[in-house]
């Protein structure tokens, strides 16, 4: 039996900050950063199909073109708030095929922005879901994250999603 809706072919892993005047409008800016401001986002849970390729680097300006705007796309996403300038936030997905062939994505939110802490943590995560399914990691990870403070009087947002094209 196959999957009642069509399998995604790609899972870019983006992300981006924004900052206003509340946390809908810091949210909305950091969506619009990372490229994907224009679509709605369907929050799923973390399995990469099998074919899909896993993708990082992929410039904001290049998803825009790829976005229909109002399109529905599936995503694990990851978001972090923050109102005050001496905290910093952060958001990250990640995402690694296992050898079982399809792969599994993760989300984490925090505060602070160590860059090797952030990626030792969802290396950790990939690790349990994969031990969780008997199966081994294959290949490097995938890891996108952002990280931002508030401005004085404003709402920051830092987002990171896995969107499947």
């Amino acid at each position: 039996m196959g999957s009642p809706i069509p399998l995604s072919e790609e899972v870019v892993c983006c992300s981006g900050t924004g900052s206003g005047d509340s946390r809908l409008v810091s949210f909305d800016a950091a969506l619009v950063d990372a490229g994907v401001g224009n679509a709605n986002l369907i929050e799923v849970s973390s399995i990469v199909p099998e074919r899909a390729e896993i993708r990082t680097g992929v410039p904001a300006s290049r998803l825009r073109e790829r976005v229909v705007p109002g399109g529905f796309y599936p995503a694990v996403l990851s978001r972090a708030f923050s109102t005050a300038p001496d905290e910093r936030v952060y958001a990250a997905v990640a995402a690694c095929r296992l050898d079982a062939g399809y792969g599994v994505n993760v989300e984490l939110s925090g505060t602070g922005a160590d860059p090797a802490a952030i990626e030792a943590r969802c290396l950790d995560r990939l690790e349990g879901m994969a031990a969780t399914r008997d199966a081994e990691l294959v290949g490097e990870p995938s890891v996108e994250y952002a990280a931002t403070a508030a401005e004085k009087g404003e709402h920051a947002c830092a987002v990171a999603q896995a969107v499947y094209l």
